[in-house]
């Protein structure tokens, strides 16, 4: 019951944190309207974008001028337009009436006069001159041609040709794509200047409401696990008043092997020390029992007599080979008490574990 009632005022106080937090983050979203990230990402993100997106645009446009600038050429140009269009009237007889037609029709007439006449004929004079006037005419309608007056390509019966037609209508179409990719750039220059002002409000902006954020999911978290926790509590509490809690042991207790306390390496250590000491002091110990003078200035010292000489030892080979079995003896015990100590040390807790996996 303390630890309901500890969790509904813990709830209590986190659910007013949590109303604040959202309250804040309202206000700061309806004050802040368009400088907040988006779908399309955060400040710097979008400025990337609409730079990106006006360098496309640019490059597009540049290309469907290139574009409008061939078409423009093939259209005033005498190759290969005018001879199409020659053929494709004499062909067709939409553009008889034309100027090209007239030309091939008087010099026709012409060829036909000077089989019969002289150029002296008063016919002949007459052909010539109407042929160099229409020459003259087609050269004019040609130069106008290539200046784009849409009236000489109709005189001319480069109207009626599909080559032309073609081509007018990729021209008119391609001059709409320039007018559209012209608004576009302008469009996204104007956005990218828009945003270009905001780079020292916008980011801090986001900032903020990144941090508005991250307070309000912290105290939705813990707001969520609060109630969650008295859920919990409560459905115990019921559970226990009707007798409906069962507790079984899935995992009996056992015992480790190896030991809480003391660490076993110290332990060795500690005792392989204690062990040299105890057996340093018993050798003392005999010592103090059973003195043996070393020299004469101690048999001097202890017995108060003048010493009037001394016999040294001569070791005979058996006593020699004695004392050196007794020397061997002693540095083998010592070396393998250490490397006792030393195999104790590293193998104790491998064994340990596998003798553990053995008996489980």
């Amino acid at each position: 019951e303390q630890a309901q009632r500890f969790l509904v005022s813990q709830i209590e106080a986190h659910e007013q944190r949590l109303s604040a937090a959202e309250q804040r983050l309202a206000d700061f979203k309806k004050t802040n309207v368009g400088l907040m990230p988006g779908a399309q990402g955060g400040y710097f993100t979008r400025l990337q974008a609409e730079m990106d997106g006006l360098s496309r645009a640019r490059d597009q446009l540049v290309i469907a001028e290139r574009r409008r600038d061939e078409l423009q050429r093939q259209l005033r140009g005498e190759q290969p337009v005018t001879s199409s269009a020659s053929g494709s009237t004499a062909q067709g007889g939409a553009g008889s009436n034309g100027t090209a037609a007239r030309i091939r029709e008087t010099q026709t007439r012409l060829d036909e006069l000077l089989l019969r006449f002289t150029e002296k004929h008063p016919d002949v004079i007459a052909l010539r001159e109407t042929l160099a006037g229409l020459q003259a005419r087609r050269e004019k309608e040609l130069e106008a041609l290539k200046r784009g007056d849409p009236g000489a390509a109709a005189d001319s019966g480069l109207a009626a040709n599909p080559v032309y037609q073609n081509i007018q209508l990729q021209l008119n179409q391609t001059d709409v794509d320039i007018v559209a990719l012209r608004a576009e750039v302008g469009d996204r220059q104007g956005k990218v200047s828009q945003l270009r002002r905001l780079v020292d409000t916008a980011p801090e902006v986001e900032a903020e409401l990144a941090r508005l954020d991250r307070d309000y999911e912290v105290t939705h978290a813990q707001y969520q696990t609060l109630v969650e926790r008295l859920e919990r509590a409560r459905l115990s509490e019921q559970a226990e008043e009707t007798g409906s809690v069962q507790f079984d042991i899935t995992n009996p207790p056992a015992s480790p092997f190896e030991p809480v306390a003391p660490k076993r390496g110290l332990l060795v250590v500690v005792v392989l020390f204690l062990a040299a000491g105890a057996g340093g002091g018993l050798a003392w110990l005999l010592h103090q029992v059973r003195p043996v003078f070393g020299n004469i200035r101690q048999l001097n010292e202890v017995t108060g007599l003048p010493v009037l000489g001394m016999v040294s030892m001569t070791w005979i080979e058996k006593h020699k080979a004695r004392a050196f079995k007794g020397t061997f003896a002693y540095a083998t015990m010592a070396g393998g008490l250490l490397l006792l100590a030393g195999a104790v040390v590293v193998v104790q807790r491998p064994a340990a574990q596998l003798l553990q996996r053995l008996l489980g």
